[in-house]
Formats: structure tokens, C-alpha cells, sequence
């Protein structure tokens, strides 16, 4: 998360990297990766308006990735559904039993 905001602000604020990819301000200004930000192509809203638009989309896509992809392995996945399952089976037979004695007590 920090990433994306970090990067987003070195390429839209700090940098002249923002000025690469629009032509008008190539043919307008010689731009060799400069390393400051040239403010008659884009005013600071503008840089600050793009920053945000684009850390807020960097951001969904994170988000879609990490809900998307699961961070355990489909070996793992299907070793912890037995598990659950096991677990389950073992805590019937144990409330059956459980409710066998109860009713061998009472009689």
C-alpha cells in the first residue's frame, strides 16, 4: 500500500516523469527524463489531482488482486477443508456419546 503512494508521488510530483507521456509537452519542452517537475505543462492540481486518481487505482487493483488470490497453496487449501471436516465429524461423535451417557444416566 505505501508502495503505491510512494511511487505515485515520485512520478506525479516530484519528478518530471508525468511530462514523458503526454506529446504535447515533449514537443513543447525537451525533455531528457528531467528530474523536475515543469509546471507550465501540468499546474499542481493537475499533478495532484492525477496522483490521487491513479494511487486510488493502484490501490483497487491491490485489492482485487489480494480478495482474487489466495495466499495458500490448493494442496494446502484442500488439506484445511478435510481438517475442518474431520474436526466436525469428531466433535458429533463426541456430543453423540456424550448425549448416550446422559441418557443412560437418567434411566
Amino acid at each position: 500500500i505505501i508502495s503505491a503512494i510512494i511511487n505515485t508521488a515520485l512520478i506525479c510530483v516530484s519528478t518530471g516523469q508525468l511530462e514523458c507521456f503526454v506529446t504535447r509537452c515533449q514537443q513543447q519542452y525537451e525533455i531528457d527524463s528531467r528530474f523536475r517537475p515543469d509546471v507550465n505543462c501540468f499546474s499542481w492540481g493537475e499533478r495532484l489531482s492525477l496522483a490521487a486518481l491513479i494511487e486510488h487505482t493502484l490501490l483497487l487493483v491491490q485489492l482485487i488482486i489480494y480478495t482474487k488470490i489466495s495466499g495458500d497453496p490448493g494442496w494446502v487449501q484442500q488439506r484445511k477443508k478435510l481438517m475442518e471436516k474431520q474436526t466436525v465429524l469428531a466433535l458429533a461423535s463426541m456430543t453423540r456419546a456424550a448425549a448416550i451417557e446422559n441418557d443412560a444416566k437418567q434411566e
